[in-house]
């Protein structure tokens, strides 16, 4: 095998795309990712990068690739020709990918724990970004790392308020300045005890979480914000609520 470092073209992916005889069925949101990384100047030179077997055949690499047509620019990368075309199901299969909080934690912010990256994402769906690549992620989270960590202090590990959903709509309500509403709220959630009637806009949430399957798609968590919004803000009104119903839309997410 031999290693170079190439500038790779639209026009040189699109040829090299041509040489993709059997490869794992292509992720269009992976594509989008990258190209993302790409146009924002992001996408760095790694030893990762496309490899040929001895035949001349693509066997890794065809996300990059695509991305790099889709993206319109050229990328320097590493190219490995003459890979063992027996190797092929080795490829990836010998890695366990890193994952956000990792990454992170790496270049040294040790407060981007597994929890509050899947706060940080589960911020980011709800604002339409449903599938962010490292660097948006680490943007997004250096923007509202307060608000993100104070939500995960006011968790303090409670079964209900440490999931991703409810942490993100804490982290929501602390940015638009709503916290010591929010402690309050937590703390009626957590113990289910309350003095007035216009509380029970946290304790019909309690009830409906704790009877509520916990697992589901992106559509399904969506549905648990919007909720936990309808019982948030209903708190911060002081009105109390006889029924949870999932809001239209969540009013604090908008500019």
């Amino acid at each position: 095998m031999r290693t170079v470092i190439e500038t790779i073209t639209p026009e040189m992916a699109a040829a090299y795309l041509l040489r993709n005889k059997s490869n794992r069925k292509l992720s269009k949101p992976h594509v989008d990712s990258i190209c993302r990384a790409i146009l924002a100047g992001q996408f760095e030179l790694t030893h990762q990068g496309i490899a040929f077997d001895e035949r001349g055949n693509l066997i890794d690499g065809q996300h990059r690739l695509q991305a790099i047509v889709k993206a319109g620019m050229p990328v320097k990368m590493s190219v490995t020709y003459g890979v063992c075309s027996d190797s092929k199901m080795s490829i990836d299969a010998q890695m366990r990918p890193r994952s956000y909080a990792d990454a992170l934690a790496i270049e040294g912010d040790q407060q981007a724990t597994k929890q509050s990256i899947a706060t940080c994402k589960m911020w980011m769906v709800l604002i339409g970004n449903r599938r962010p690549n490292l660097f948006e992620v680490k943007d997004f989270y250096g923007k509202h790392a307060e608000a993100i960590c104070g939500a995960y202090r006011i968790c303090g590990g409670h079964k209900i308020l440490r999931h991703g959903c409810v942490l993100a709509m804490m982290a929501i309500a602390i940015e638009k300045g709503h916290e010591q509403e929010i402690i309050e709220w937590a703390d009626a959630v957590r113990t289910g005890v309350i003095k007035d009637a216009w509380q029970t806009s946290a304790t019909r949430f309690r009830e409906w979480w704790l009877a509520s399957p916990k697992n589901g798609g992106e559509a399904i968590r969506i549905d648990y914000c919007r909720r936990i919004y309808s019982s948030m803000d209903s708190w911060i009104n002081r009105k109390g609520l006889s029924k949870l119903y999932a809001r239209e839309s969540i009013d604090w997410l908008k500019q």
